[in-house]
């Protein structure tokens, strides 16, 4: 192999260049991995670690339950006794007794027996108008130790026989209903008369005569009749009067309104003055209970009494009205003597007495006449019969009749005295459909009264113009007068 020039050549020596930085550089790397491979044995867990968690994740771990420290039985530690304070003195309060419990009584059956009997007996009495006696059945029966619903039981009578006491105690009782000499008379002329046989002489036989579509009417009138005159007499037994009785009682219910205890007044009149007790106590239960379209009425003595007083203190101003003082200072001592213990007759009495009687002029001319309408009791003899008579019209206690009497005037007020004449006749005609006594309907009767003022007010304001005219003519003065008096009478009337 040639040389060049004895030199080597450029391809050795960069082969050995090669070689000598191949061998650094194996060298250095060798370091390097070195130091690396240290490095990872020093780390060796935490690289594991990151390896893992990067090849396997593993979930995240579920919350830890917190876990009970284990049992152990431990002494608790004495209690320290804290140290008293000194308290200052007091006043020791003494315990409360025992609250009080409500026991029910014993009850006995034989007790509760005996209390029935009485209550029984009781109102046995009432059926015969013996409040007294029966008023002491109910006191005896509630002085035994009861049971809650008969003990208020017998309250309930108790209160009762002082109310129906109160609400009857001034109807007497009819005579005829009393009587055991009834007699139904016929004449010789064909007629028939009905009434109670009072004495016979001779020539003659004295009769009180009975009203034969109201036996319970106030009215007395006894003459003789001439026996030659008499073609027979039947006596008329005492069961057959109350049969009578009765179907004059439920005719005269059928025609009536109950809206209050108020209206049960006339069959409760009716009921007591024909003697009717059973009757009379059933009206008076069912105002003083209560029913269908009217409440309960404890204080019943009293409401019914307070009719009484309003249909005395109406008669009372008709009769001022048609100038009849004498027969309104009658009837008003009448109610007084009727009902002497109760308050609310004597002030209706002083109230009429001063806005009514006491403003009456000496000169006073009334332009009313009120007549008292009699009711011819013999029949004709067209009507002879046993029974009495049936009627559907209301049995009334009174019928009273009312005319009026014109007022006149020739002078400036004449145009207007005819349109207050007008009204007041207007307020009057309706004043004549107001049913006083048995079978006055409440409604009916209000809106009359009602209808009537508003009519009668307005006659006043125009008799007021006249005598504006007319400043000196009395009898316009008399007739405003007289219009304000029925003003009273319809304002008394009236039922609340």
């Amino acid at each position: 192999m040639a040389l060049n020039g004895g030199k080597k050549s450029d391809y050795a020596e960069r082969l050995k260049r090669q070689r000598k930085t191949s061998a650094v550089k194996f060298y250095l790397v060798a370091i390097i991995l070195g130091g690396l491979i240290g490095l990872a044995y020093i780390k060796r867990v935490e690289l594991v670690a990151v390896y893992n968690s990067v090849m396997n994740p593993t979930p995240p771990a579920a919350p830890q339950q917190p876990v009970a420290p284990p049992v152990t039985d431990k002494v608790a530690p004495a209690p320290v006794e804290p140290q008293k304070k000194k308290l200052p003195d007091v006043i020791p309060i003494p315990p409360k007794p025992p609250a009080t419990v409500a026991v029910e009584p014993s009850i006995s059956l034989k007790d509760e027996a005996k209390a029935r009997q009485l209550l029984d007996e009781g109102k046995a009495f009432l059926e015969v108008f013996d409040f007294g006696s029966a008023s002491q059945r109910f006191e005896q029966a509630s002085s035994i130790k009861l049971g809650a619903a008969l003990k208020e039981e017998t309250k309930t009578w108790k209160q009762k026989a002082v109310a129906f006491q109160n609400a009857t105690k001034h109807i007497p009782i009819a005579d005829y209903a009393k009587t055991d000499k009834a007699i139904l008379i016929e004449t010789t002329s064909g007629d028939e008369l009905r009434g109670i046989q009072l004495q016979e002489s001779n020539d003659s036989i004295y009769v009180q005569q009975v009203n034969d579509a109201n036996p319970a009417s106030e009215g007395i009138q006894k003459f003789p009749i001439p026996l030659n005159e008499v073609k027979k007499i039947t006596p008329i037994s005492s069961a057959k009067r109350r049969a009578d009785f009765g179907e004059l009682v439920l005719s005269q219910e059928s025609g009536t309104t109950i809206s209050h205890s108020t209206d049960y007044y006339d069959l409760v009149y009716l009921c007591k003055r024909l003697g009717l007790g059973k009757e009379c106590m059933m009206y008076l239960n069912r105002a003083y209970d209560g029913g269908p379209g009217h409440a309960p009425d404890p204080e019943l003595g009293d409401s019914l009494r307070k009719v009484v007083v309003r249909r005395a203190i109406g008669r009372a101003t008709l009769q001022v009205a048609g100038n009849h003082r004498v027969q309104a200072t009658a009837e008003l001592k009448k109610l007084a003597d009727l009902l002497p213990d109760f308050a609310p007759a004597s002030e209706e009495i002083a109230s009429i007495r001063s806005q009514v009687m006491d403003k009456v002029k000496s000169d006073f001319h009334a332009s009313l006449r009120v007549d008292d309408n009699k009711v011819d009791t013999r029949r004709s003899k067209t009507q002879v019969s046993s029974e009495p008579q049936k009627s559907k019209q209301p049995v009334r206690e009174e019928s009273l009749a009312v005319v009026v009497e014109s007022v006149t005037s020739n002078g400036a007020a004449s145009k207007v005295l005819e349109r207050g004449n007008a009204k007041f006749g207007e307020g009057m005609g309706v004043i004549r459909k107001y049913t006083v006594g048995v079978g006055g309907n409440k409604n009916d009767n209000n809106r009359i009264l009602l209808q009537a003022k508003g009519l009668l007010l307005e006659a006043i304001d125009i008799y007021e113009d006249a005598l504006k005219l007319e400043p000196g003519n009395h009898a316009i003065q008399d007739r405003q007068q007289t219009a304000s008096q029925m003003v009273y009478f319809c304002n008394k009337n009236l039922i609340l």
